[in-house]
């Protein structure tokens, strides 16, 4: 692959950033339902690993997200704290052209859209995606702003747009944050006094199960710590669970 991209949800999942950066290829992420310091510890695994070539998405997870929930302002406070990364945008908006050339002229550099054949084949992505000629629509309209931009001309944002400026989990997001940030859990029958190890957790994302473990916690539980009581298979495992080594 001559690049890789994580979805949101993989914000939190440190244990395969750092395995994916090691290969020292580009990387975009997107930052939906995320915090800043979550944004923060998935760049220091980056730094870590001397992968720099990074490109990180502000994105509303919210499917579609209306115009005035998008919070664009949250680009320029990213472009503030991460001065030494690329910054752009993923837009779940049904509309094609407004919130992107938004973007573009905030300092967007990448432009991430969900695209379809039809809004009403089957699907939770569909009804809000771009089709062939919208998305033709969008390409046209950003390379348009990017010359308005390049030219030094004052292009007005609807103040709807911009919303806050602090990267947060909003509102709209904690659903899906709860349900797909990935943490840890039992793919086998752990007994009381087993050593967690690679072949009875995995990192999963939670569905309408109760949340576990954050990931970056895996391979500290792999270093030699035991179940204080019984798991079930697909249990999420707390710390209640965790006797020290």
């Amino acid at each position: 692959m001559p690049a890789y991209k994580f979805a949101s949800y993989e914000i939190t999942h440190i244990p395969l950033l750092r395995y994916v950066a090691k290969f020292k290829k580009p990387i975009i992420f997107s930052c939906g339902a995320a915090q800043i310091k979550e944004i923060s510890e998935a760049l220091e695994v980056f730094k870590e690993e001397k992968n720099n070539k990074i490109a990180l998405l502000h994105c509303i997870a919210e499917y579609g997200a209306p115009v005035s929930r998008l919070n664009l302002s949250v680009i320029s406070a990213l472009k503030t704290a991460f001065p030494d990364i690329v910054i752009g945008y993923s837009d779940h908006s049904a509309d094609p052209i407004i919130a992107p050339r938004a973007a573009v002229v905030l300092g967007a550099k990448v432009i991430e859209k969900h695209i379809t054949l039809d809004k009403n084949m089957p699907g939770p992505d569909h009804f809000f995606a771009l089709e062939p000629k919208e998305l033709s629509l969008m390409v046209k309209t950003i390379r348009d702003t990017e010359k308005e931009v390049k030219k030094g001309l004052k292009i007005k944002i609807p103040s709807e747009l911009l919303g806050e400026s602090q990267r947060k989990t909003y509102q709209n997001e904690i659903g899906p944050r709860l349900f797909a940030y990935r943490c840890v859990f039992a793919v086998k029958n752990i007994k009381k006094g087993q050593k967690f190890n690679k072949y009875n957790m995995r990192i999963l994302r939670p569905g309408n199960q109760p949340r576990g473990l954050e990931p970056k916690y895996y391979e500290l539980l792999i270093n030699g710590y035991k179940a204080t009581k019984d798991l079930q298979k697909y249990q999420s495992i707390n710390w209640e669970h965790v006797l020290s080594k």
